[in-house]
């Protein structure tokens, strides 16, 4: 599947807090206002034989946006997400999983659009938005057993990071 279509978002930030001079307390809940708008390109290959619970096949998902002021943005940014799944089927009722993620946001990318753990990358454990950069890497695998058509459990290990450049990933 290819798809391009168009994104508009318009998000007004401040802070509802009181200090004791007035005219900063009127900019802190006044805040600023930020509009994202501009072109989305989406990409996906999928090969699994279920979408809810699959047992073989990938799933290779790519999402990319470019706001542009020409289109009413506030700011010239583009962001990319790629994450791809692989499902080995080990025994009757076993299944092997692997998830790489990437992301990478250029560096007038406001917070909200930042890459993050925890998001699309599908790294369990940690909120949305608590660890963002302009750049991420994630990697996880689980392994999953059926007990009885409805009932099963996953063990699940995954590692990532986020730095402002991929070449600052060091690991730690």
């Amino acid at each position: 599947y290819l798809g391009a279509g168009f994104r508009y978002f318009n998000s007004q930030v401040g802070l509802r807090t009181s200090v004791s001079d007035p005219e900063i307390e009127e900019i802190l809940r006044k805040g600023i206002g930020i509009v994202s708008s501009g072109m989305t390109l989406n990409v996906s290959y999928d090969t699994r034989d279920l979408t809810t619970n699959p047992r073989t096949g990938a799933y290779v998902v790519g999402d990319a946006i470019f706001p542009r002021e020409g289109l009413g943005s506030s700011l010239d940014y583009q962001r990319i997400i790629v994450n791809a799944s692989r499902y080995w089927p080990l025994a009757e009722d076993h299944t092997l999983a692997g998830r790489i993620g990437g992301c990478r946001a250029t560096n007038a990318t406001p917070f909200f659009d930042l890459c993050q753990l925890g998001s699309k990358n599908g790294l369990r454990g940690y909120p949305v938005g608590r660890y963002q950069d302009h750049s991420m890497l994630g990697l996880q695998g689980e392994w999953r057993m059926r007990f009885t058509p409805r009932w099963g459990m996953v063990l699940f290990g995954g590692v990532g990071e986020v730095a402002p450049n991929f070449d600052k990933m060091d690991g730690n």
